[in-house]
């Protein structure tokens, strides 16, 4: 049993160890791929722009444009983000910093930052070649840009359709800026370039999942471990008890028992188990009385036919001698041996009797032994009328005695009976009636031919004049009656 205990863990704990590996492998990639990279860093862009916006909005609203402050303001913004992302490579590379995204730095190593007009031209700006004041900031965009751009200064506020990643690493986001009076004075754009690619995402993500999934592994090992020592302990233990049992039983013992815990398919098949020991004991002992009976059957023949015979020769051969020496002193040695042998055959007579007696059982006794005997191991309730002194020869009591046996045991199995009637009738003309009810489920079309009942029935016709009759009907129990006429013993 301890090899089949390993065998349940290990299997256990691989399927738990796998389907949390294989859980979190795809929940990781997933979150980190939906959620940051294909979301995260343009919309980040578009919230800084709106803030740049913010600022600048007042600059640009002055006549003539504020451009120094523009370009001092645009300079601060510039040098702040990649200062940011300076600080932000720092503590990655020491080993100070643990985000989401496991190395990759989300914070940029280039931005340029431009403001233009409602004429879409250049007002201030830094880090983009050829955006010098005056020029149309249109000329040096790529298509997604320039989308986006129209859209700023066509006064959108909608973050998701204000940025755009139009290449890898590569992000750009622009704002309207608005007067006072809330009327368009012209837009911010930006380009960063980040740490971020497809390389940097796999890299840093495949470390986050593995990571995690190991220790996600590490925890479902050993809660894997701990649940399935429990389910095999116990499970082995109640295998353990039945094949015990079955051992026991091997040897001839049938007191031992199987764990019948109800509830589950091991409950019942120890059951089960224990339902058929019960029937191979009683075959067994059914078999031991009829080998005993047979046994004397043939020893009451053999003294019948050849010791009693040769006594009743010998006694003839001693009258014989008795007429032909007829003086008193062979008389006397003949009386004494007509009287031995005279005391023999009543011996034999004494013994044939006895034999013959075994031949014809009191079926009623041994009825009554075998119901209470069932109604103790099964817990059913039981009312027994039997007739005192029902003397019949062995093969009918044996055969009455196996009908009982499987009707008692369909009761048991299949009636979900609390009650069972059982009555012994013996009258003075010969006959014997033996009658069985239950208060269970009774019997349907389905199965009225099944459980035995052949059995039954050719049992109870093999009887001398024997007769067998059923009557059911569902959800009102069943009644079987067997009858049959003695046949008295002729002693020998």
């Amino acid at each position: 049993m301890q090899r089949l205990q390993w065998r349940l863990m290990l299997s256990y704990i691989l399927v738990t160890v796998a389907a949390t590996f294989v859980i979190g492998v795809v929940v990781m990639a997933w979150l980190t791929d939906i959620l940051f990279f294909m979301h995260q860093r343009p919309m980040t862009w578009v919230d800084h722009a709106r803030h740049t916006a913010a600022s600048m909005a007042p600059m640009v609203d002055r006549d003539p444009v504020d451009a120094p402050g523009i370009r001092d303001l645009v300079t601060t913004e510039r040098d702040a983000v990649l200062h940011a992302g300076d600080e932000q490579d720092s503590m990655l590379h020491h080993g100070k910093l643990i985000n989401i995204h496991m190395g990759v730095n989300p914070f940029p190593k280039n931005i340029a930052i431009v403001v233009v007009g409602r004429d879409r031209r250049i007002v201030a700006g830094s880090a983009i070649a050829g955006a010098d004041e005056g020029v149309y900031l249109d000329n040096l965009l790529t298509p997604g840009e320039h989308i986006i751009l129209n859209r700023a200064l066509s006064g959108e506020l909608r973050p998701d359709r204000l940025g755009t990643e139009d290449a890898v690493g590569i992000d750009a986001a622009a704002y309207p800026i608005f007067d006072a009076a809330g009327h368009l004075n012209g837009a911010v754009f930006e380009r960063a370039r980040t740490t971020i690619s497809y390389r940097d995402w796999l890299i840093g993500s495949g470390s986050l999942v593995l990571l995690v999934t190991i220790f996600m592994a590490f925890v479902a090992t050993v809660l894997g471990s701990v649940f399935s020592y429990m389910t095999s302990r116990g499970m082995t233990s109640r295998l353990e008890v039945m094949a015990e049992a079955a051992a026991c039983w091997s040897q001839g013992d049938f007191t031992a028992k199987a764990l019948e815990k109800p509830g589950d398919e091991l409950g019942e098949l120890g059951r089960r188990l224990n339902g058929m020991a019960r029937e191979v004991a009683d075959l067994l002992a059914v078999r031991q009385r009829l080998a005993t009976s047979e046994e004397r059957n043939r020893l009451a023949r053999d003294l019948h036919d050849t010791v009693k015979q040769q006594a009743f020769a010998a006694a003839m051969q001693i009258g014989a001698a008795r007429e032909r020496y007829p003086d008193p002193a062979t008389t006397v040695h003949l009386d004494e041996a007509a009287k031995l042998v005279a005391a023999m055959q009543q011996e034999l007579k004494s013994i044939l009797r006895e034999l013959s007696e075994e031949a014809s059982v009191d079926v009623g006794v041994r009825l009554k032994e075998r119901v209470i005997d069932w109604s103790r191991r099964t817990e059913i309730a039981v009312d027994v009328d039997v007739a005192a002194g029902t003397v019949v020869q062995a093969t009918s009591a044996n055969a009455l005695l196996a009908i009982a046996e499987e009707a008692l045991s369909n009761v048991a199995r299949h009636s979900r009976a609390s009650m069972v009637s059982i009555a012994l009738c013996d009258d003075r003309s010969g006959q014997v009636e033996l009658t069985i009810c239950d208060n269970g489920r009774g019997l349907d079309s389905s199965n009225a031919d099944g459980m035995g009942l052949g059995n039954m029935r050719q049992r109870a016709e093999s009887l001398p004049s024997g007769r067998f009759t059923l009557t059911s009907q569902p959800k009102e129990g069943v009644r079987i009656s067997i009858g049959f006429v003695k046949k008295e013993t002729v002693d020998g």
